[in-house]
């Protein structure tokens, strides 16, 4: 557990540029357009799964927060020279993997006085870490604390609170295997790769820890092991789907498996409104290409059922094939999407979907 207070002197307000003058070239351009590129097809996957205003805005601001990363932006200034965004092929931290990049950290924003957290959460694909912006109010002292307790019940999970003068704003509950152990957690009052706030103050920092309670641990096995061309987004040991956590970008071909082994729940509450989203595999079209949902599995607004949509370029709507399954909650069950030309007729290409290596549907389909 970690706490600390901070006081907030605000004593004028510093306006910075969102990004590198216009005139002066970005030294990485070719990573700057990539990046930016797709965060524009985050941004447009967000916004077409949005249904009310709110959720709009989180989109708007998740979007310019990853502009703000990418190389030339405004966290970025100077291309990939010490920058933190995984894209640039050197950088000052450790991004491989370590849940600890970014274990709790406080920052003023650069465009408003508001406050951006970031905490360790092992399961975020995108630096292993979650950022929330909170308002905050000048010369009041605040204490911000981050809480990682296993569960009693059930120690294989571990359960992230994080709260602000003892008001929860974030709560995750992760696998216990993922949560950060032993490594060296650097501590500052300012880091040496961002401006220091220097105009407020902080007091009572300090972290606490707790005993271990013993679990049996997850021992890892890469599903790609002993297969070619073949990219490992989840391996064995198990995560929790969170909110926009994009976990890699593949290069669609026309023969082609995906896989993924889904466990069920019934403790999620139903609301009657949304799907919750499990996973899935997009090119965010929306003009009615196919891949806009290549690979999908929703859990349904109404009941326990679990929606799995497949591309398949033959229909018309989505181009994509869909139907509702049952599931049985804590328990395994494997989906497969197999796309293979049709080895008498390569002009077609045979679509197969699998449950539990039971065939649930087969179509032809012309090279569209």
């Amino acid at each position: 557990m970690v706490i600390f207070q901070v006081l907030l002197i605000f004593q004028g307000i510093l306006k910075i540029d969102s990004s590198k003058d216009a005139d002066e070239p970005c030294p990485d351009a070719e990573i700057q357009v990539e990046c930016v590129g797709l965060c524009r097809v985050e941004y447009n996957r967000c916004r077409l799964l949005c249904e009310t205003e709110y959720c709009q805005s989180i989109c708007d601001r998740e979007y310019q927060n990853c502009r703000d990363y990418c190389p030339c932006g405004e966290k970025c200034k100077e291309g990939c020279v010490n920058c933190e965004h995984p894209m640039c092929p050197v950088t000052n931290m450790a991004l491989d993997g370590n849940a600890g990049q970014r274990f709790f950290a406080l920052y003023r924003r650069p465009d408003s006085q508001s406050i951006s957290l970031s905490f360790a959460d092992p399961e975020r694909c995108k630096f292993f870490s979650q950022s929330d912006d909170f308002e905050c109010v000048p010369g009041e002292w605040n204490t911000f604390k981050l809480e990682q307790r296993q569960d009693e019940n059930d120690p294989t999970l571990t359960n992230i609170v994080v709260s602000i003068d003892d008001d929860i704003v974030a709560e995750r509950v992760v696998a216990t295997h993922r949560v950060l152990k032993g490594d060296e957690l650097n501590v500052f009052a300012s880091n040496s790769w961002n401006d220091a706030a220097k105009d407020y103050s902080i007091r009572n920092f300090f972290y606490q820890t707790f005993d271990e309670i013993e679990y049996e641990q997850c021992v890892a096995v890469d599903p790609c092991d002993g297969k070619t061309d073949c990219i490992t987004f989840v391996g064995s040991c198990e995560m929790n789907p969170s909110f926009n956590n994009k976990c890699g970008t593949v290069t669609a071909e026309i023969n082609s498996v995906v896989s993924a082994e889904v466990k069920c729940s019934h403790d999620m509450d139903i609301d009657n409104q949304n799907y919750t989203n499990i996973l899935q595999m997009t090119s965010d079209n929306k003009d009615g290409n196919p891949g806009q949902r290549f690979f999908m599995l929703n859990r349904h607004k109404k009941n326990h059922q679990l929606e799995l949509c497949v591309d398949d370029p033959s229909t018309d709507k989505w181009r994509a094939r869909s139907g509702f399954f049952d599931c049985v909650p804590g328990v395994w069950q494997t989906w497969r999407f197999e796309r293979r030309q049709n080895s008498n007729d390569p002009n077609l290409t045979d679509l197969s979907m699998f449950l539990d290596d039971v065939k649930i549907f087969f179509e032809h389909c012309s090279h569209r």
